[in-house]
C-alpha cells in the first residue's frame, strides 16, 4: 500500500510512504522524499515501492528464505 497523507501539493509530489506486511504482526515501512531536481520527473510512490521491495528482498535473503 502506498500513501501520502499530506494535502499540500508540493509535498504530495515529493513524498510517499509504502507499508508492506511481512507477517501477521510486522510491517516494513519505506518513506521517500524526492530531491528538488526530481520533483515532477519521478513518482515518489514508485521510488518508495522499489525501496520497499529491495528491503524485503534483503530481509528474505538474510533469513534464508
Amino acid at each position: 500500500m502506498a500513501h501520502s497523507t499530506f494535502k499540500q501539493e508540493s509535498v504530495v509530489k515529493s513524498f510517499c510512504q509504502v507499508s508492506v506486511g511481512i507477517s501477521d504482526q510486522k510491517t516494513v515501512d519505506a518513506s521517500v522524499s524526492l530531491g528538488d531536481s526530481q520533483v515532477g520527473k519521478k513518482d515518489p510512490c514508485d521510488a518508495a515501492a522499489i525501496l520497499a521491495d529491495m528491503v524485503v528482498t534483503n530481509l528474505k535473503q538474510k533469513a534464508g528464505a
